[in-house]
């Protein structure tokens, strides 16, 4: 039996999360959503999803570009906890 793929979604603005959202569960992804950097690093570390979606101009940014964002994630080793 195959794992079932996860996707995570860093955006701010609700209708994108919610049309991919049906779009991904549709296909039978496992889908999640942050509407912030902050939040999406949270996420992406505690269930390491297969993919990240991360828009990199937010408007309300909460610290972090979707650059910065991005690359938290990836090397957590070198900027620790973000809360």
């Amino acid at each position: 039996m195959s794992k079932q793929r996860s996707i995570l979604l860093i955006d701010d603005y609700d209708y994108i999360i919610e049309g991919t959202a049906a779009l991904l569960r549709f296909e039978g992804f496992t889908f999640l959503a942050a509407s912030n950097g902050r939040d999406g690093i949270r996420l992406a570390r505690e269930h390491h999803p297969d993919l990240v979606i991360c828009d990199i101009f937010m408007l309300e940014m909460d610290g972090y570009t979707g650059f910065d964002t991005c690359v938290r994630i990836q090397r957590p080793h070198q900027y620790g906890s973000c809360s």
